[in-house]
């Protein structure tokens, strides 16, 4: 795995486990990405790939693809920028584009729950302020890419995530591997009416 795995995990993954059966919900939900022109393509926006080759919040590098979206694009902008300012860097220059699209989820958890987080023995602050960074510096899983890594191998299509950069709005991590339908995540069209 390379870090140490989160100590705690064998409990986790026995409550998440009964999450995951009991717990899911739907989530239909318009959602945006500030993503670097690199990837800002179709083929690639909504790949979930630039997990494969970083470790994020919710995974460790190289285990699965994950697609990250928030619900609106203020937090989409702000995580982006505290991850620069998490590296000291103020004024980045920046080359990204905010895109937006759609999901239909059948099979989601909502980390922002309180009852949910109660029944994982952490708090929502928990969740919001872990520093899975710091973790992975110390060579340790975080508990939140723990969290990612069992709701991925329970077959959850995503996890409802809270923000310490928002109370109202909140970020959805999307599992493409694990999407029930092709289309459950989808660009949104945009037409003219020309008549």
């Amino acid at each position: 795995m390379g870090a140490h795995p989160y100590p705690k995990y064998d409990r986790l993954r026995d409550v998440l486990s009964d999450l995951c059966t009991n717990e899911v919900r739907p989530c239909c939900v318009r959602l945006y990405r500030f993503a670097s022109l690199d990837y800002a393509h179709n083929k690639t926006f909504l790949s979930g790939e630039g997990a494969l080759f970083c470790d994020t919040r919710f995974g460790l590098k190289g285990r699965y693809r994950i697609l990250y979206g928030s619900t609106s694009p203020e937090l989409a902008m702000q995580e982006v920028l505290a991850a620069y300012k998490y590296f000291g860097i103020q004024c980045p220059s920046m080359h990204h584009i905010i895109r937006s699209f759609e999901c239909d989820l059948t099979y989601t958890l909502d980390l922002a729950s309180p009852h949910i987080c109660a029944l994982l023995g952490v708090s929502v602050n928990k969740i919001k302020t872990s520093d899975w960074r710091k973790a992975i510096s110390a060579g340790r899983e975080a508990l939140t890419q723990a969290i990612g890594r069992d709701a991925f191998q329970c077959g959850l299509e995503a996890l409802l995530a809270p923000s310490v950069h928002a109370d109202k709005d909140f970020n959805v991590v999307i599992f493409p591997d694990n999407l029930n339908r092709q289309d459950s995540v989808r660009y949104i069209s945009i037409t003219s009416d020309s008549s």
